[in-house]
Parts: C-alpha cells; sequence; structure tokens
C-alpha cells in the first residue's frame, strides 16, 4: 500500500472512529509490549466501550509517519534469512529511477562529516503531484544525517512543479541505459502522463525554485 493509500485509509478509520466517539469519553491507557516486561509499557489514546458486560478499549487511529527513505541489508535471524529491501516514500516513485542504495550512503557519510556543500547547479526537481525526478539519492541521504552534530549546513536548491519528462534527462551523467528505460516506462504506465516519455511538452509552464537547508 502506497503512502497516499494509508493517508486516505487513515482519514476513513478516524472518521468513523470521530463518530463511535461522539459522547464518550477519550482516555489514555498504558499497555505492555511484551509477556515479561522487557519492554516499557506504550500509551495509546482511545475510548472504552462495554460490549456483553466486558470493557473494550477502542484504539484511536495513528497518523502514518512518512519515511523518505529506509534500507536494510540481508541478514539471518535464527534460521530464518531476512533479505534486504528498501522502503519510504522515495522508494514509491512514479518517475524515477531504483535508489541505489551505496549511493544513498556514501553521501550520508560526507554529509555528516561536513564535507558537503551548496550545489544550486543541479536543483533537485519535484512534480506538481511531490514526485521527485532528481535529487532523490541527497533526500535520502539526508535523513539518514545528524545534522545536530554538523558544523556545515549547506543549501539544497528546489524546484517545484517541474515536467516529469525531464526525468529522462536529469543528471544523464550517472544513469545508465536500464535507468532511462525504467524512467520511460514507469512515464508511459502512468494514467495522463504517456506523454511525458516523449517529453520536452510545448507550452509547459516555467518551474518555480525555492532555496532550502537540508
Amino acid at each position: 500500500m502506497s503512502f497516499t493509500e494509508k493517508i486516505a485509509e487513515y482519514r476513513k478509520v478516524l472518521k468513523q472512529y470521530k463518530k463511535r466517539l461522539q459522547g464518550k469519553e477519550e482516555v489514555v491507557k498504558r499497555f505492555k509490549q511484551d509477556a515479561f516486561g522487557i519492554l516499557d509499557p506504550v500509551e495509546k489514546s482511545g475510548f472504552v466501550v462495554n460490549v456483553y458486560g466486558k470493557e473494550v478499549f477502542i484504539e484511536r487511529p495513528q497518523e502514518p509517519n512518512p519515511v523518505a527513505y529506509y534500507y536494510h541489508r540481508y541478514f539471518r535471524a535464527g534460521d530464518t534469512p531476512i533479505h534486504a529491501s528498501a522502503r519510504g516514500l522515495l522508494t514509491e516513485g512514479l518517475y524515477n529511477r531504483d535508489i541505489r542504495h551505496e549511493r544513498v550512503e556514501a553521501y550520508a557519510e560526507d554529509m555528516q562529516a561536513g564535507h558537503w556543500q551548496s550545489l544550486l547547479s543541479d536543483p533537485i526537481s519535484v512534480t506538481s503531484d511531490g514526485q521527485i525526478v532528481n535529487g532523490q539519492h541527497r533526500i535520502a541521504a539526508a535523513e539518514r544525517v545528524d545534522w545536530s552534530k554538523v558544523e556545515n549546513d549547506p543549501l539544497f536548491l528546489v524546484v517545484w512543479e517541474v515536467d516529469p519528462g525531464e526525468a529522462r534527462y536529469a543528471d544523464g551523467s550517472r544513469r545508465t541505459d536500464r535507468d532511462q528505460r525504467v524512467i520511460r516506462d514507469k512515464l508511459a504506465a502512468v494514467p495522463g502522463k504517456e506523454s511525458a516519455a516523449r517529453w520536452p511538452p510545448r507550452d509547459r509552464p516555467s518551474p518555480a525554485p525555492s532555496l532550502t537547508r537540508h
């Protein structure tokens, strides 16, 4: 389920919760996380209803917490292999290539060490529907950095309202033939964006730039 679908589902369930909550008191209860008491209890908000003489706690729906990018390597839990996987909003991109974790790690190391410099000639490009067509590795890396421990605070130029078709031409020196095919096929598969696979379009509006720090 994509993050957009998760938000839609959350809003639907929250609406149902609020309807059931009417006239009832919302309370906070503490719950054990494990049977042995090793983990600290967690607090949950909700209300209590009586079902056939038994109190039942109805938990308030939790809003999804978006993560730009998360990756874990292959490892084994006992005899069970856990395969490497990547998750987060950036892995759900409609127009961009797959993220290379090795590049994310390299960028993050440079940023954490304070070596990353403002690179205003190569902006992070975002479409009108919030998709990243250039700069996804920098965003993924920036999220992994503890910026409170970095003296150097570089600027990132962000350009908004970029046409999706520009994904085929951005950062071309680092993109392989396979990357280009993936981007082209993604563009062609999105309803209403088929023409973007044959970029450049005509009469497109000028993108709007802005400056931001990490």
